[in-house]
């Protein structure tokens, strides 16, 4: 039985397990650059954030929905490769740093003569408003290949340019 099944296999078993491997290693580097463009598409300031101390003190801290240490939640997300669950994360502490402005100091009579303006403008009119969960549900989508390169490059576009124009809720 040994010899018939010899027979029947081929002998470059040994060449289509190094074949399968380096399949292997491309699909894994395949996996890992989709995971940083997706990063980027759902945190642009990524990269800043993970060498900077305070976000590093931050992921030390206990999550108050889970009980467990933040950065065993984000090595977690890392290591599945969960760009989605790992932007949460910088983003999360971007909206706690807006959280913590600094105390209104009293203004003067002089300033409450004449009202400030903010600086802010209206969003334009007729133009599509985003939410972040929006957003989020959009990268969701493409990640799952429910969204043509098309569509997202014309909506990313958009998504941009509403970020600069101020049309986020």
């Amino acid at each position: 039985m040994k010899r018939a099944a010899k027979e029947v296999v081929p002998n470059d078993v040994s060449e289509l397990r190094s074949t399968v491997e380096e399949l292997r290693k491309t699909n894994s580097q395949l996996e890992r650059k989709r995971f940083f463009e997706e990063l980027v598409g759902l945190s642009p300031t990524w990269e800043s954030l993970n060498t900077d101390k305070e976000f590093l003190d931050w992921l030390g801290e206990l999550d108050p929905y889970t009980g467990q240490q933040r950065q065993s939640l984000f090595d977690d997300a890392y290591a599945k490769l969960d760009a989605w669950r790992v932007a949460n994360f910088f983003n999360a502490y971007n909206d706690s740093l807006e959280k913590k402005e600094p105390p209104a100091q009293k203004p003067n009579l002089a300033e409450q003569v004449t009202p400030k303006t903010t600086g802010k403008t209206a969003p334009p009119q007729g133009k599509k408003l985003y939410t972040n969960a929006e957003v989020a549900r959009f990268y969701d989508e493409l990640r799952r290949g429910k969204v043509s390169q098309e569509d997202a490059r014309r909506i990313e576009q958009d998504i941009f340019a509403a970020q600069a124009e101020g049309r986020f809720r």
